[in-house]
């Protein structure tokens, strides 16, 4: 659709649906979780340097937003999964599909970034398995670059 100036403008005539709303909603409380983080994390280091770590251990408010911060990514993370599932509220077959194609398009990505930094991956139906001994670090900087949630690792020895 043209508007003023030839310029396109693109929009969806649907009314946004309460599933993405409430995925909205969450992200938004993510953000200002991890903001409130840092924010409490940076006073505890301007105010005790190195000592700052014992601080935080000991600030409630702190804690509240770690554990919740945990919690909010845990259902964040637990939405595609819930979106497949055939047996769902939200089913859909062709979000389905798409979410599937996603989740398979990142597992690629990542068993690429994590060749470059010479780890061997296998990838077995949503998961990676990493054999490297920096596999947290190849974790943190992938979800990073490719702006992602930290994944849920698992540690094997």
């Amino acid at each position: 659709m043209l508007g003023f100036g030839s310029e396109p403008q693109w929009f969806c005539t649907k009314s946004e649906s309460f599933l993405s709303k409430t995925i909205t909603g969450l992200s938004q409380k993510i953000s200002f979780t991890e903001r409130a983080l840092v924010s409490k994390e940076r006073r505890a280091v301007a105010s005790r340097g190195i000592g700052a770590g014992a601080l935080l251990e000991s600030d409630l408010h702190y804690s509240f937003f770690r554990a919740n911060l945990s919690v909010l990514n845990g259902i964040m993370a637990a939405i595609p999964v819930q979106l497949r599932l055939q047996f769902s509220r939200h089913y859909d077959p062709k979000l389905a599909g798409a979410v599937s194609a996603i989740q398979s398009g990142v597992l690629f990505s990542f068993r690429q970034f994590a060749r470059q930094k010479g780890s061997r991956t296998v990838i077995s139906g949503s998961s990676a398995l990493l054999e490297s001994g920096s596999c947290l670090a190849t974790a943190r900087d992938f979800s990073s670059r490719h702006m992602l949630p930290a994944p849920q690792i698992l540690r094997r020895n």
